[in-house]
Formats: C-alpha cells, sequence, structure tokens
C-alpha cells in the first residue's frame, strides 16, 4: 500500500487521451490523499482480477474508506499483463492498462491485452515493457508510451518525510473498532435468516442494502410475529433484492435518496402475513409508496384495497363465478384440476384482487365437491 497525492485532473479535449489535439489541467484536486494498493503477481485470470476488485472494493466501502465509485475517480484501476508460456518460471515483460472505468472494462482489457501478447510471442514478435489505453469503445488497447527502464516512472523519494511508528497496541485498537466485514455479515445472513448464500452476499456488500435491510428485519420483528426470527429476515430480502432493487434500478437513483423507508418494507410484510392484502395488491401498494412515501397501510385504507377474507361474502364471489362458467365445471368434473385456477383468477378479476386465494381455493373446492360423479 502507498499513500500518494493527487496531482491534477486531465480533461482531453477529444474521444480519448490518444486522440485528443490538446488537454486541460484542473489542479482542484491537488493535494487529496489516494490510497494505491499493488498485489503481488499472481492473480492468473481476468476472472480472478475483477473478483479480487469486488471483494477489495467491498471491504473499502464496509469500513468507510471510500465510496468506491469508478465512475466518479473515487477508486480506479490500472491492470499490470504480462504471460509466459506453460511451465515457465520466468515473468514475461510488463505492460500496463490505463484509462480502465469499470470492472467489466478491467475484464475485457485483460481478456484483450493476454490475447494480444500471446499472438505477438506465438509470431514471432516480442512484448516491450509500455502503457497502453484501453479504448473500451473499440474494445483493444492502444500503445500510449514506452517504459522500458524504472527511472522512466520518476520515481522520487521524500527526504522530509518522518517514519511512523505503528505499536501492537494501535494496532490491537483499530482492531476492536473495525466493523463487521462483509464475508462475516453474509455468514451471519445465512446462519441467523437462512438466506441463499448469493443473496446474503450482495445484501452484505453493499452499505446501504445492509442498513436498510438490518432496520426493515428490525422492525418487522417488533412489529408482528409473522416477521420475526427468519421468515421476517427472508421476506425482508426477498422485496429488498426484487421490487426495491428494480424500481432504484429504473429510477437510476440511490435507495437512500428515495422516499422508500425499511419501516415500509416492514409494514409490507406485514400486511401480507395479516391477510390484509395479498402478495399481487402489495406490489400495487409498493409502487405507490414508492413514488410518494405514504405509509402501506395508508394507500390500502385510501383506496379500499383490504383484502376479503369474509367467507360469506367470498362464497357468494366462488357461486357467481361457478354459475356464469359451466364449462369449467365440467372440467373440474372430468378432473382437470386447471379449472380451479381458472375459477380462481375469476374471483380475483370480479375483487378487484381483493380476494384472498387461499380461503378462495378452499371454498371452490367445497362448492364443486356436489358436482363430482
Amino acid at each position: 500500500m502507498h499513500l500518494e497525492e493527487e496531482t491534477a485532473k486531465l480533461t482531453h479535449a477529444g474521444d480519448d487521451i490518444i486522440s485528443a489535439s490538446s488537454s486541460l489541467l484542473d489542479f482542484n484536486r491537488s493535494g487529496i490523499g489516494l490510497m494505491e494498493i499493488v498485489t503481488e503477481p499472481d492473480i492468473r485470470s481476468a476472472e480472478e482480477a475483477r473478483a479480487y476488485l469486488n471483494k477489495l472494493r467491498a471491504v473499502l466501502v464496509a469500513v468507510g474508506v471510500s465510496d468506491c465509485r469508478l465512475e466518479e475517480g473515487s477508486m480506479r484501476c490500472e491492470a499490470n499483463i504480462s504471460v509466459r508460456p506453460k511451465g515457465s518460471q520466468t515473468y514475461g515483460n510488463l505492460v500496463e492498462l490505463k484509462n480502465i472505468a469499470s470492472f467489466r472494462a478491467v475484464h475485457r482489457a485483460i481478456q484483450y491485452e493476454s490475447a494480444r501478447q500471446v499472438q505477438l510471442i506465438e509470431g514471432g514478435g516480442e512484448v516491450h515493457r509500455e502503457t497502453r489505453h484501453w479504448d473500451d469503445a473499440r474494445g483493444e488497447t492502444v500503445f500510449m508510451r514506452s517504459k522500458e527502464s524504472a527511472a522512466e516512472y520518476c520515481y522520487f523519494p521524500e527526504p522530509d518525510l518522518m517514519p511512523i511508528e505503528i505499536s501492537d497496541a494501535w494496532i490491537s485498537e483499530i482492531r476492536q473498532s473495525m466493523p463487521e466485514l462483509p464475508d462475516a455479515r453474509a455468514s451471519r445472513y445465512e446462519a441467523d435468516y437462512g438466506l441463499a448464500s448469493e443473496d446474503a452476499r450482495q445484501i452484505a456488500e453493499s452499505r446501504e442494502l445492509w442498513a436498510f435491510f438490518e432496520k426493515a428485519v428490525e422492525t418487522a420483528a417488533a412489529g408482528t410475529a409473522a416477521g420475526a426470527g427468519g421468515e421476517g429476515g427472508r421476506e425482508v430480502a426477498k422485496w429488498l433484492l426484487g421490487e426495491v432493487s428494480a424500481a432504484v434500478n429504473a429510477s437510476g437513483i440511490e435507495l437512500s435518496q428515495s422516499k422508500l423507508q425499511p419501516e415500509h418494507v416492514a409494514q409490507l410484510i406485514a400486511l401480507v402475513a395479516s391477510g390484509q392484502i395479498s402478495g399481487k395488491i402489495a406490489k400495487s401498494v409498493f409502487e405507490e409508496v414508492w413514488a410518494g412515501g405514504k405509509a402501506p397501510a395508508d394507500v390500502v385504507r385510501e383506496r379500499g384495497l383490504s383484502q376479503i377474507s369474509d367467507e360469506s361474502e367470498l362464497r357468494a364471489m366462488v357461486r357467481a363465478a361457478i354459475e356464469a362458467n359451466p364449462a369449467a365445471v365440467e372440467d373440474f368434473r372430468a378432473g382437470k384440476d386447471r379449472a380451479i385456477t381458472f375459477l380462481v383468477g375469476q374471483v380475483m378479476k370480479a375483487s378487484r384482487g381483493r380476494a384472498n386465494p387461499g380461503a378462495t381455493n378452499r371454498l371452490l373446492r367445497e362448492e364443486l365437491a356436489q358436482y363430482v360423479r
């Protein structure tokens, strides 16, 4: 790890640094601290490189070092690539890649450059130490400058910097104050809530998602027995990685910038668990909550969306559906169970989605029993 300082930001007058006719220097970022992390040469593929970067970003975000947004420049990656014949212990000449703006681009750039070097060597050519520019639009690397010797990197020691003594006590103090790291958090979500490993990892690696998740789970557990324990956690995760993530992606805003609160998700789960609304209606309610920030219970009350569970009312709807669809009754008598699904759909349509699906199914079977020979 190296500590450095930002010098300036370059803005190129053209599509990229290679084709630019001129470049502008913005010194407003001068002096901003930079932390450069350099790996050993033990990453063997583009897939490993991307996995490493994802893990590194998750840890840095978890401990509050940075938001690690590549598109805003708060995290950058420069890949150094060399190839060697299988079985060889001697590293090939190093090529440094710049202008990589996403982890997807890292993967593509490494794949392209390693293939370029192999092709060059197999064709009798030689790989030179150089810096190349990654052109994401064209999907290829382009020569920028040669760096055949270490002196060309212009490293200068700073004689006035005093050494920093790092004691074991200080290391222990920092270790004790460290927040829970993503891997440990994901393991806890799997153990405590029974989340699938991929769902647990996805939530645990996003500071915004896990903070929302834990608050929603806490609220759900406090509000209803149905929201407690693993079931509550699984339901929150289902909403968070489903409807909520879809709304975030569609809107283009951060979850923390939206009007949706963890309490809203917890309340939606409670409304479904108590039978007041169906899962389908809950999704409709969510859309209004996301748009305006209203409490789900208020939306249900104002729009008259409460689920119909009264058996006498449901039985009347069931009988009406049976009378209106004699063909479905004949299908049921013939042993075609899909007739039940059709008739449930008719009741749901008549009730505008408010009929309790479980009770409707049961009552339909009771009423249809008289038609079986």
